[in-house]
C-alpha cells in the first residue's frame, strides 16, 4: 500500500542509522568498542553518494556506496 503495511511503525532515517549501528551494538555487549565513530572505537563505516538522512525518503534506494572503511582501513573505493 501507498502508506506502507504498518505506517504507525516506520522509522525515521535517523531511528534507522541508531538501530542498524549504536543500538546494534549495545544488543550486542559491544557498545564499548562499536557502534559510534568515537577515538578508541573500530572505525567500520560506509559513506554513500546522497544524503540519505535528510534528503528525500524517495532517494534512499538509490544510494550507492563509494567508500567503505573496516577497522580503519578503506577495503573499498570508487574512483
Amino acid at each position: 500500500p501507498a502508506d506502507g503495511w504498518f505506517p504507525g511503525q516506520r522509522m525515521t532515517p535517523v531511528e534507522a542509522l541508531r538501530s542498524f549501528t549504536a543500538t546494534g551494538a549495545w544488543l550486542a555487549f559491544r557498545e564499548a568498542d562499536l557502534g559510534t565513530l568515537e577515538v578508541g572505537k573500530q572505525a567500520d563505516f560506509i559513506v554513500v553518494d546522497r544524503d540519505v538522512i535528510g534528503g528525500p525518503p524517495e532517494e534512499i534506494p538509490k544510494a550507492e556506496v563509494v567508500w567503505t572503511v573496516v577497522g580503519g582501513k578503506t577495503v573499498f573505493e570508487v574512483k
